[in-house]
């Protein structure tokens, strides 16, 4: 988590005071897993001081941490205050009590005792597993108890169904309700050793917050943590590297290394730290930093990291199992790796990303020197294939590239230096692409118009392609930083079970879902919804939770059962 800030005056005290704080909750689907299972979940982010959902911050973060440290980490996109996520359990996780935790940016800047945190059982029935004779049923360690919501109905169209049956559940608002909201659904089978009465509904979380809850009193020279108020921020600082003092106004580069070749650039502030604001989607989760100069070498550049990895406070019960519940188990995980063994054909639908366009947005020309012949050198190549490009040395010293302007150009005649990027990173030392290997290149673009950013003009792009994609490996210095950016969960459409659709072969399919239903965008646009989903061929009890808030922040939480026999 990248994206710091020093107060400077009084006025921006003010403003870090002003603007208000935020709550999580986090509502995910079962507190009992068994490795092989996904773990789903939906964050919901409000504004401390209205209670409703926040449009402030657009990133949350969730983790989930055990005796032995971080398991996952991951960021949520939200989207009026609301995002989802989900984790598939694998076999190398131990059996234990685990904590889920969730929180924005912003709330770094209060207390951690206000993040949200629950706790999750997850057992590895592949790794022995003791049972105590003295065991009791597995009890989650929340503090609040569940209460039924008085703003929806959830009514079911029968007590107990058959396997592989159609469910009808209605959503009906209350006389007097304000219609309208944001639900999550989940239906789950509810085993007989786990005693849930004690997850945090919304109700709950609810009535636990403090009142007008604020940041954490911050004078003038001390740092904060700004909210990520578009999207993902990166920031970081450059010095001198001489006197190792702060530069302001120093321009720095951003360059996201894919194929969307995105570039940014952006100016250091009085105290010599930059921002940037990740907008739009990326296809490769890495970025190049770094100065842009003619003596890069005279700076160094340092990435600002306020990530929370240290958790050594929080406290973890020990599970004990009864044996009366080692059938109950096994059973379960012949059923799920049954499950796993038809992946297949139940695979949730990934929703492909939108990716911004490249950032010059003018057609462009490209030769893929597969079809020509081929040269040992960039400049040989550029010399003998692609036109309207050549080098020179300036000054007597150095070799630069060129792009031939138009002489509409408004910088006509004017002495410029093109933009050149390769692998989606931008390159200063001209010399060291003219004597690459050009055989370990694919292709070669060329934009001739030219190109500004923020106040530097240049006289054309161009941009290059090595096959390994993997140049950045070469540029080196104090003035540049190579950073995984972790990127944001990928929007999915979860898999649903449809027999009335399906042809007659999918009842030869084994069905042993435990998970019957995970629906995290749920709107009651009207006074009723009609929600229908299918049993599998797992017999018992099964879970029907509802949890979210109504369009005016308040909170709607709902549990009902149902046999499957």
């Amino acid at each position: 988590m990248h994206g710091q800030y020093v107060l400077k005056n009084i006025d921006d005290v003010t403003w870090y005071i002003n603007i208000p704080q935020e709550d999580i909750y986090l509502h995910y689907n079962s507190v009992f897993m068994l490795t092989g299972e996904t773990l789903h979940y939906k964050v919901y982010c409000k504004n401390a001081n209205t209670k409703e959902l926040s449009n402030n911050s657009k990133i949350a973060y969730v983790k989930l941490v055990g005796k032995e440290g971080l398991v996952f980490e991951h960021k949520i996109r939200l989207a009026n205050g609301s995002g989802k996520g989900d984790f598939f359990v694998p076999p190398s996780i131990r059996s234990g009590n685990y904590k889920l935790i969730a929180y924005t940016r912003w709330m770094t800047n209060g207390s951690r005792d206000d993040f949200f945190q629950a706790d999750l059982s997850i057992i590895n029935p592949y790794a022995n597993i003791t049972f105590d004779e003295n065991a009791v049923d597995i009890v989650t360690q929340n503090v609040f108890q569940p209460k039924e919501s008085d703003k929806l109905d959830l009514v079911l169209d029968a007590d107990a169904y058959d396997k592989r049956q159609a469910v009808n559940i209605s959503l009906i608002a209350k006389e007097g309700s304000a219609i309208g909201g944001v639900y999550s659904l989940s239906i789950n089978k509810k085993e007989d050793f786990i005693n849930d009465d004690g997850k945090l509904t919304t109700i709950a979380f609810q009535e636990a917050l403090k009142d007008n809850r604020v940041s954490s009193t911050r004078k003038i020279g001390e740092i904060i943590n700004l909210p990520e108020f578009k999207g993902e921020m990166l920031s970081g600082m450059v010095v001198d590297n001489q006197t190792g003092q702060p530069v302001s106004g120093q321009e720095v580069a951003l360059s996201i290394l894919s194929k969307e070749a995105y570039q940014d650039i952006v100016r250091t502030n009085e105290n010599g730290i930059f921002y940037f604001q990740l907008l739009n989607e990326y296809s490769t989760p890495k970025a190049l930093i770094q100065v842009l100069n003619d003596q890069p070498s005279d700076f160094k550049l340092t990435i600002n990291d306020a990530s929370i990895r240290e958790f050594s406070d929080l406290q973890f019960k020990e599970i004990k199992l009864h044996p009366k519940h080692k059938d109950a188990i096994i059973a379960r995980s012949i059923h799920n790796q049954i499950e796993n063994g038809y992946a297949n054909v139940k695979q949730d639908k990934i929703i492909k990303r939108e990716y911004g366009e490249l950032f010059y947005g003018n057609p462009i020309r490209t030769y893929v020197l597969d079809d020509y012949k081929r040269f040992s050198t960039i400049a040989k190549t550029l010399e003998e294939v692609v036109d309207d490009v050549y080098h020179e040395r300036k000054g007597g010293k150095q070799r630069f590239i060129n792009v031939r302007e138009r002489e509409t150009d408004p910088y006509y005649e004017v002495d410029i230096l093109p933009l050149i990027v390769v692998d989606g990173a931008t390159v200063q030392d001209h010399e060291s692409i003219l004597y690459f290997d050009a055989n370990k290149v694919e292709s070669i673009s060329v934009l001739r118009d030219e190109y500004y950013y923020d106040k530097r003009v240049y006289q054309g792009v161009l941009m290059i392609n090595t096959f390994d994609g993997d140049y950045y490996n070469n540029l080196q210095g104090e003035h540049i930083q190579l950073i995984d950016l972790k990127s944001p969960q990928q929007d999915k459409d979860y898999f649903y079970q449809d027999y009335d659709l399906q042809s007659k072969s999918a009842d030869r399919i084994p069905d042993y879902r435990t998970q019957l239903l995970w629906e995290p965008n749920i709107s009651l646009t009207g006074e009723r919804l009609r929600i229908r989903f299918f049993t599998s061929d797992v017999r018992g009890t099964f879970e029907v939770s509802l949890e979210g808030f109504d369009k005016d922040g308040k909170p709607v939480s709902i549990k009902k059962y149902f046999k499957v026999e």
